[in-house]
């Protein structure tokens, strides 16, 4: 449990730094894009530090 907490601090962390700088430039679609994809990579990450296997594309 400390891993996936540690995990989104760190996810958290990243993510508000990189918002801040797309907004200041206004960036909308790669701000959303980047939102989105994070959103998936935390997803993916905290199942996988969890030990759930994922299938495979």
């Amino acid at each position: 449990m400390l891993k996936i907490a540690l995990f989104l601090v760190l996810i958290a962390i990243v993510s508000v730094r990189q918002v801040l700088s797309l907004r200041k430039q206004r960036l909308k679609r790669e701000t959303w894009g980047y939102i989105a994809i994070m959103v998936l990579v935390t997803i993916i990450g905290s199942v996988e530090i969890m030990g759930i296997k994922l299938p495979s594309p």
